[in-house]
Parts: structure tokens; C-alpha cells; sequence
């Protein structure tokens, strides 16, 4: 593991991955919540268009299932900033 932040909430969420990505596109990004091992997803963090899908290639490129960035934001959001978990984002 390598690069490990540890956030909390969604601004923070989007704050790092969206850094990560800008910094070295090709490397994929990872979350958990902080403290556990599993379960761990593969981020997506961008879409190249409106109605870009999940592919096949996304579904088993990777050990972890994946997920849009925008999607797990939105699930810290309705944990409520605050009370959001902590979550560590990091590269392998």
C-alpha cells in the first residue's frame, strides 16, 4: 500500500481522489473504511461522458469491485459530513 490519506466526507473524498487522478491517471485508486482491511473498492473517478457505464474490463481488471468516485460521495454525504466515517484512499 502506498500513499495512504485518511478523509472524512465527501469534499475531502473528492479533494484526494481527484488529485490522485489529475497526478498519475494510470494508477488506480483504492478506499476502505479506516481501520478495517475489507471491504476495499476500486475507485472510477471520472466519467468521460454523461452516460458512461461500468464495463466488463472495470468488473474483472481488478480483485476490488468498482466504483464511481461521485457514487461514494454521495453515500458519505447521506451519512451526513459529520458523522461520515473515516476512509483511507490509497495506491498498491
Amino acid at each position: 500500500m502506498k500513499n495512504l490519506t485518511t478523509v472524512s466526507g465527501s469534499i475531502e473524498f473528492r479533494d484526494v481522489v481527484m488529485t490522485r487522478d489529475r497526478e498519475n491517471p494510470d494508477e488506480p485508486i483504492y478506499v476502505r473504511l479506516h481501520g478495517h482491511e475489507a471491504p476495499t473498492y476500486r475507485i472510477i473517478p471520472r466519467h468521460t461522458d454523461a452516460f458512461q457505464k461500468i464495463t466488463l474490463d472495470d468488473l474483472f481488471s481488478s480483485y476490488y469491485a468498482p466504483v464511481y468516485m461521485e457514487d461514494f460521495a454521495q453515500a458519505l454525504i447521506t451519512a451526513g459530513d459529520e458523522a461520515a466515517p473515516e476512509v483511507d484512499i490509497f495506491t498498491l
